[in-house]
């Protein structure tokens, strides 16, 4: 019988530091002025940012670079298993705080047929340089 108090006891308290871990939390709308970007294919991408992009592509990366007079923003979502995903550019908006940048990553069309060989999505944004923060949403 104590045996049994004992694991039950474990067990009610494993679940409810389990559950007390787990909060809703309501996503803050941000506001603020639309930015105008160019999404850069990848042969015109800078061979700078090309080599990091090589390095990391394989892991999921949130970049924002300076070259010049302009901001790169990139957002990559690591190794997938199969290729056919495209990334939509969300928002990316000036706030009180600083730039922020969202993106979806977003499977194959239905119907569309899904190559095999694993793929290593990513999206490459440019901007003119502004002096700000950038935060990934």
């Amino acid at each position: 019988m104590k045996k049994w108090l004992t694991w039950l006891f474990t067990l009610s308290l494993g679940l409810t530091l389990l559950l007390a871990g787990c909060t809703l939390t309501e996503k803050k709308e941000i506001t603020g002025e639309p930015l105008d970007f160019t999404v850069v294919p990848a042969e015109d991408v800078p061979d700078e940012l090309k080599t990091i992009l090589e390095a990391n592509k394989e892991s999921e990366m949130m970049i924002s670079y300076r070259i010049g007079d302009y901001l790169y923003i990139i957002r990559g979502y690591g190794k997938q298993e199969t290729g056919g995903c495209s990334i939509a550019v969300d928002q990316l908006i000036l706030a009180e705080d600083g730039i922020h940048f969202s993106s979806t990553l977003m499977g194959p069309d239905a119907g569309e047929e899904i190559p095999k060989e694993p793929s290593c999505p990513y999206v490459v944004v440019k901007l003119p340089w502004l002096e700000q923060e950038v935060f990934f949403d």
